[in-house]
């Protein structure tokens, strides 16, 4: 697993010719894995999360606590946090950079997939 490098720059042009209205990124420089790599973090970062608990520990708490789990152990700041619409309605999951732009992670079912499609749509994505 040997992380590749992307700027900032380079990430908020990606973001912004997907359509997403928010970008906000913290560091010039963004340490990101390929896909096949990230697979067994994500797996490891959302396993033996707590149980779902309206505003106590619900979807941007999830969220949070999959970028806290990877950047703690891993020093990947890559795993950020997108809100926008989902199949139930507004919601927070998570997003990756891989090889192949930017990925979602549902960190409630453990499912990677393609930016803006199952339903989601972000509006807002933020990298710290």
């Amino acid at each position: 697993m040997k992380p590749r490098i992307m700027t900032a720059e380079e990430a908020f042009s990606i973001l912004n010719k997907l359509h997403v209205k928010t970008i906000m990124i913290d560091d010039e420089l963004l340490y990101y894995l390929t896909e096949e790599d990230w697979l067994p973090i994500l797996k490891e970062a959302s396993d033996n999360l707590p149980p779902y608990q309206p505003d106590r520990f619900d979807c941007d708490n999830f969220a949070i606590a999959v970028i806290a789990h990877i950047s703690k152990k891993y020093q990947l700041n890559s795993c950020g946090m997108a809100r926008g619409e989902s199949p139930g309605g507004y919601h927070a999951w998570n997003v990756i950079l891989t090889e192949h732009g930017p990925k979602f992670f549902e960190p409630q079912t453990g499912k990677l997939f393609e930016f803006n499609e199952g339903g989601y749509s972000a509006d807002f994505v933020y990298f710290g």
